[in-house]
């Protein structure tokens, strides 16, 4: 049972952070700004590294991820920017 857990907890952090990679990697790729890239959900437990201007974190909240980027909740338009990008980068990104 014990490793049954485990199993699945491993399987599911490779998944996320696959998927979040992606996200990641189609944003750089259409110039938006990734400010974070966190595997789990905040608060911030370590900050690993920063690499070209975006932090890599591991957060308290396992069974998680994302990437955070530039302008994405605020109606920010300057270039980087998620809302400043164009209709098909963002769609590409999300």
């Amino acid at each position: 049972m014990l490793v049954t857990i485990v199993s699945f907890v491993l399987v599911l952090g490779v998944l996320v952070f696959f998927h979040e990679l992606g996200h990641y990697w189609v944003a750089r790729r259409n110039g938006i700004v990734v400010e974070e890239f966190g595997m789990g959900y905040p608060p911030r437990l370590v900050k690993l590294f920063t690499y070209d201007g975006t932090d890599f974190t591991i957060n308290l909240i396992p069974f998680g991820g994302f990437a955070r980027m530039k302008g994405e909740d605020a109606g920010d338009m300057s270039p980087g920017s998620f809302n400043g990008a164009g209709k098909g980068a963002r769609a590409a990104t999300l």
